[in-house]
C-alpha cells in the first residue's frame, strides 16, 4: 500500500499560500520541518518521526541560522518548493532511487546555500530511511517492517490500563 502523503501535501499548499501573504521565512521553515515529520509519519517509519519530532527544534533552528547567508530568500523558498513537490513525487512514483537523489540534493543544497558546508552523514541517512523506507538501504532495524512502536516518544499521552 502507498503511503498517505495527504498531510505532506496541505503543509506544501500552507507553504505556497496561494491568494495569502506568503509565509515568512520563519513560518515557512517551521511549515518545513513539519513536512519532513509528515514524511516520516506517512512512511510508518516510528523510529524515524520520534527522532524528527526530538530535532525538530534543532532542525528549525539551524534553517533560521542560514537565512542571513542566501542571497535571496524569495528564490530559495522557491526552489524548496519544488523541490519538496518533486519529494512527494519521487515517493509516489515507488522510485527509490529518485526519491533518495532528491531527498539529497534537498539536504544538501540548503547545507551549501546557507553556507554550512556538508550535512552530517546522519542527517542524509535519516533522510533516506523517511524519503523511502521501504528500501533496505537506510541503517538496519529503522524500517517500518521492522521498527518497534515508539509511542511514548512520537506521543506523550500517557498509555496503559490508567490512562485510558
Amino acid at each position: 500500500m502507498p503511503p498517505d502523503l495527504s498531510a505532506a501535501v496541505e503543509i506544501l499548499d500552507a507553504m505556497e499560500a496561494s491568494g495569502a501573504a506568503e509565509p515568512t521565512p520563519e513560518e515557512f521553515l517551521a511549515l518545513d520541518a513539519q513536512f519532513h515529520y509528515a514524511l516520516a509519519e506517512a512512511a510508518g517509519n516510528e523510529v524515524i518521526a520520534a527522532m524528527m519530532t526530538g530535532l525538530r527544534n534543532s532542525i528549525e533552528s539551524y534553517a533560521i541560522a542560514g537565512l542571513p547567508n542566501l542571497a535571496s530568500w524569495r528564490e530559495t523558498s522557491a526552489r524548496l518548493r519544488r523541490e519538496h513537490r518533486a519529494i512527494v513525487a519521487a515517493i509516489r512514483s515507488a522510485d527509490a532511487t529518485d526519491a533518495r537523489r532528491v531527498v539529497d540534493d534537498h539536504i544538501t543544497g540548503y547545507y551549501a546555500e546557507a553556507g554550512f558546508g556538508t550535512p552530517p552523514r546522519a542527517a542524509v541517512a535519516a533522510s533516506r530511511a523517511f524519503a523511502f523506507p521501504s528500501t533496505q538501504d537506510g541503517p538496519p532495524g529503522i524500517h517500518a517492517s521492522t521498527s518497534p512502536r515508539i509511542s511514548s516518544v512520537a506521543d506523550p499521552t500517557p498509555k496503559g490500563p490508567h490512562h485510558g
